[in-house]
């Protein structure tokens, strides 16, 4: 397996991946999330953008896995201690190659991207539901530092 930046060719395999992500969010969050068809022009602009990556797990010629990462900096609010920061945005691996290093995988490259970058560190958002991707950050020393809760009327 190869990881590497993704490239324009890589975007139907990419738009495969991202539904199989939009529709397991929805089915671990309904009331959040829905299918929806992912856009071309957005990995596009992904893969175009200085300020952030994809990163592509790729087996025998074809894109398995992506990470996609962005460099952010804290809101300007003076509570807050400034950081400039990787924000991984989404990790996906096809769900029949899960659990076998792939993901882990794209998490070292990654934090690689973002110390080549003097970034301070990374932050990710993740479905309490999607137990797996909890345990596969937790294993990659991410540990939980807020907590978004919710109120339904």
């Amino acid at each position: 397996m190869e990881i590497r930046a993704a490239v324009s060719a890589d975007i139907p395999a990419l738009l495969a991946l991202y539904r199989d992500l939009f529709e397991e969010a929805a089915r671990l969050q309904p009331y959040n999330f829905r299918a929806a068809e992912p856009k071309e022009a957005f990995l596009q602009k992904l893969i175009d953008s200085p300020e952030g990556e994809i990163l592509v797990a790729v087996q025998d010629g074809k894109p398995v896995g992506f990470a996609v990462l962005a460099e952010q900096t804290t809101a300007p609010f003076d509570c807050l201690t400034p950081h400039r920061f990787a924000y991984l945005m989404d990790l996906v691996v096809a769900s029949e190659l899960r659990e076998i290093g792939i993901g882990s995988s794209l998490i070292d490259a990654a934090k690689d991207w973002a110390r080549g970058r003097g970034l301070e560190h990374m932050e990710l958002n993740v479905l309490p539901e999607n137990r797996s991707a909890v345990r596969l950050y937790e294993r990659n020393g991410f540990e939980t530092t807020l907590c978004r809760m919710q109120y339904r009327f």
